[in-house]
C-alpha cells in the first residue's frame, strides 16, 4: 500500500493523532490546536465511515492503511512538508497503532467522562436501525451471543468501555477534556509541549471560555420514534456504574 500520490515518507513528517471515543471533545480540540502556528490541524480528516468498524473487526486490512496513507497525503499537497500534522479522530481509535507506524506519529488518547459520553451518544443514530454504518459488537461469544437482548443504553456504555480500554492497553499519554478545558499547564505537559506545539496560554483561555459542539435539543427529538435527549436518573447511573464503574475509576474519575 502507499504508493503513487499517496506515498508517505514518516521521518519527513511531524504527525499528532489525537484519538479517543467520539463526543469527548476531539471536535473542540482539533480546532483549538489548528491555531497554533506551524500545526495544521484536521478533525477525522483520516477516517471514512468504514474506518472505525473494519479497523475493530480487521485492525490490519490493506483498506485501512490506504486510507491512512491518503488522507495524510492530502495535506501534504495542500500544505507541503513543513508543518507540524494533527489528526484528531476518534474514528482512528482501534487503527491508532496502525497510524503510529505508517506516519511515525506520536498517540494522545482524549477522554472524558463516560457519563457525558454516553447521555451524548444517546440522542444520535449509533445502536438504532438507522446507523449508517456497521456497528460493533462485544467479541467475547457469551456477551454476543446476549447481544440483542442487551437495552441500547448497556450497548452504548459497552462501546464507551472498550473503546476507552482498547486504548489503555496501548499505554498511550491520556488527557482527560475536563482538565484540557481547566488546566493549561498538565495539556501543555501531556499534549503541546511533546508533540512540538506552541499554543499560548492566552488563546488557550479565550477557546475554552466557548467550548464547541455540545449535545443541544433537537426539535426531530419530538417526532414520534425519534430517539430524545437522555435524561439521566437514579436507574441509568446504576446500570453505567456495573459497567463502566472500573474504567471511570482507572481514567481517574470519582463515581460519587
Amino acid at each position: 500500500m502507499g504508493t503513487g500520490s499517496d506515498h508517505i515518507t514518516p521521518t519527513h513528517q511531524c504527525h499528532l493523532l489525537v484519538t479517543g471515543m467520539g463526543r469527548s471533545g476531539t471536535l473542540f480540540l482539533s480546532r483549538l490546536l489548528d491555531r497554533a502556528e506551524g500545526v495544521v490541524a484536521r478533525h477525522e480528516h483520516l477516517c471514512d465511515r468504514h474506518i472505525m468498524p473494519m479497523s475493530y473487526y480487521q485492525p490490519d486490512h490493506p483498506y485501512v492503511e490506504h486510507v491512512i496513507r491518503r488522507g495524510a497525503a492530502r495535506l501534504y499537497r495542500k500544505h507541503g512538508e513543513g508543518p507540524v500534522y494533527v489528526h484528531v479522530d476518534p474514528g482512528m481509535r482501534y487503527a491508532a497503532d496502525l497510524v503510529r507506524r505508517c506516519l511515525g506519529a506520536r498517540c494522545v488518547q482524549l477522554v472524558r467522562d463516560g457519563r457525558k459520553v454516553v447521555a451524548s451518544m444517546y440522542p444520535r443514530k449509533i445502536y438504532t436501525k438507522h446507523a449508517k454504518t456497521l456497528p460493533v459488537m462485544p467479541g467475547d461469544p457469551k456477551l454476543a451471543a446476549k447481544w440483542d437482548q442487551w437495552p441500547r443504553f448497556e450497548k452504548l456504555c459497552w462501546h464507551w468501555r472498550d473503546g476507552v480500554e482498547h486504548l489503555l492497553t496501548q499505554g498511550f499519554p491520556l488527557l482527560r477534556f475536563e482538565e484540557l478545558l481547566s488546566d493549561y499547564d498538565l495539556t501543555d505537559e501531556i499534549l503541546l509541549k511533546p508533540s512540538g506545539i506552541d499554543l499560548p496560554r492566552e488563546q488557550w483561555r479565550e477557546a475554552c471560555a466557548r467550548p464547541i459542539n455540545a449535545t443541544r435539543f433537537r426539535v426531530r427529538w419530538l417526532m414520534p420514534n425519534h430517539v430524545g435527549r437522555l435524561r439521566w436518573n437514579d436507574d441509568y447511573e446504576r446500570r453505567f456504574r456495573a459497567l463502566c464503574g472500573p474504567t471511570m475509576e482507572k481514567l481517574g474519575y470519582t463515581l460519587d
